[in-house]
């Protein structure tokens, strides 16, 4: 019971990380041994058995507790819990499943703590309940209603600095972009619903907000400096700097490739990768590089989404929709945070391959689902003649619909005009500038040795002097980098 006690408070604000024997002491709890323990006993060791298994990786045993709890229903007992008892396992629950990628059903967890929150004093449950919905929104694409949580749980904050002292100087009014409640300290869950509504508008400063409130929550949860290093990478990305936003990715990856059923983190970190890949004009090092991923629950982080922007890249359509199968099969299920996304790439596919009709159908779905605040996020690392093909073939056959998505790409080309990512080429030699050139040309390499009146073998040998410098591996992935990089425009 204290064990449990210690990690419930440890995800409020201020919270310590318990001991290791504390945590050790819960994650091998099994429910037959909570028998002798009374009602309000049981909830209470219960979500401390939950929140143990999730501070562990063991996100299996953590869904698994939680869907046992879920299948029992309600219990009249809880009438007559403490508010707090409630709240403890109710927000447990609902972090195991947004830490599973699941948001079908959290409505009705999040309408249940909400419900009940007035009936609670002290601030830390309010940020922690506010936080939990504003993740929660922001992962089904609602950002202004994650927008609200979050100004609600920052008025609670002020509320209760000026109740404490009436000669503090009164917090702004405002908060500021990647604030989570206060300038003293953090919610782990605020922090992290901050993070994903500024991944929604790729908003690089709310971003890097996030970083140093993330490096402070380390003591009360150790998954915080990981969350960090997947907000310096995502900087490193939009700011340019491709290289040291592979490198702080793959450190996310590498710790939780080594865990336990994998949860949002790992896809978030994989998913990142793929598109530092793409990013980089390396579409089929990225297609490997997420082979092995589904999409977990809901497709809150979604490979299809990703595997579509490197299939886009290739001039793969018929390859956008296989990658997006999954998608369109659970659509009325899938998160609305990236199903705009999936459907902007099927639109496309669809236009390049003749399906005018579908084309029509997907990217009005698109433009219906979309939400000013993710409109950039949605179409980032759509190569920009797909962008213009799909703005031209939309503006003939509806213009009010082709206007709209010309302001959202006028939106997304200002996010990207002052730290979109840029590609600085490496010295090639004369033959090699030659052999560059020509890679882009529709004949084969014989036909290329041919024109040029060269053996075969020197061709393919300069070719791959040129992959080499390029770090490459194909003809395809080195014409995007030199197309990203203007080689062919000077």
């Amino acid at each position: 019971m204290t064990a449990a006690q210690a990690l419930i408070e440890s995800t409020l604000q201020g919270g310590i990380f318990p001991s290791l024997r504390q945590l050790e002491l819960l994650r091998g709890a099994r429910p037959v041994m909570l028998r002798d323990f009374e009602h309000e006993e049981r909830r209470i060791i219960t979500a401390g058995m939950i929140l143990a298994r999730l501070r562990t990786d063991d996100l299996t045993g953590a869904v698994e507790l939680a869907d046992a709890v879920v299948a029992a229903g309600s219990d009249v007992r809880d009438l007559d819990a403490a508010p707090t008892t409630f709240l403890a396992l109710e927000c447990a629950l609902a972090e195991t499943y947004l830490t599973a990628g699941t948001t079908v059903g959290l409505h009705r967890r999040i309408d249940r703590i909400l419900s009940i929150i007035d009936e609670v004093a002290d601030p830390r449950w309010w940020y922690r309940v506010l936080g939990i919905a504003a993740t929660s929104r922001a992962f089904e694409g609602d950002i202004e209603a994650a927008e609200g949580y979050l100004d609600a749980a920052h008025a609670v904050a002020i509320e209760h600095d000026e109740s404490r002292s009436q000669e503090s100087v009164p917090a702004t009014t405002a908060r500021q972009p990647g604030l989570a409640i206060s300038d003293e300290e953090a919610d782990f869950m605020c922090v992290i619903a901050n993070l994903v509504v500024g991944a929604s508008s790729l908003d690089v400063e709310r971003i890097s907000g996030t970083v140093p409130l993330l490096h402070d929550l380390v003591v009360s949860d150790p998954r915080a400096l990981l969350f960090a290093q997947l907000a310096e990478s995502a900087v490193s990305l939009l700011t340019g700097d491709l290289s040291a936003a592979l490198a702080l990715a793959g450190r996310v990856t590498r710790v939780s490739d080594d865990r336990g059923k994998p949860g949002i983190l790992h896809y978030a970190a994989r998913c990142l990768e793929a598109e530092i890949l793409i990013a980089r004009g390396e579409p089929l090092h990225a297609l490997k590089h997420i082979s092995a991923i589904e999409s977990p629950g809901s497709h809150v982080l979604c490979p299809g989404v990703v595997r579509a922007s490197a299939r886009l890249q290739l001039g793969d359509y018929r390859g956008v929709l296989v990658a997006t199968t999954s998608c369109a099969k659970i659509r009325t299920k899938h998160s609305q945070w990236t199903l705009p996304g999936v459907l902007a790439r099927r639109a496309i596919a669809n236009m390049r391959l003749g399906h005018e009709a579908t084309a029509m159908n997907d990217i009005e779905d698109t433009m219906q689902l979309l939400r000013p605040t993710g409109a950039a996020a949605t179409f980032f690392l759509i190569p920009p003649n797909e962008m213009a093909a799909l703005r031209d073939f939309v503006e003939v056959r509806n213009p009010v619909l082709g206007e709209r998505l010309a302001a959202v790409q006028q939106l997304l080309d200002q996010e990207l005009a002052s730290q979109g990512p840029t590609v600085k080429l490496p010295r090639l030699s004369a033959r090699e500038q030659v052999i560059a050139g020509l890679l882009r040309s529709p004949r084969s390499y014989p036909e290329i040795a041919d024109a040029e009146h060269v053996a075969l073998s020197t061709v393919k040998s300069q070719a791959l002097a040129v992959f080499k410098k390029l770090n490459v591996n194909t003809r395809e992935e080195a014409v995007l980098l030199l197309e990203r990089a203007g080689f062919y425009e000077t």
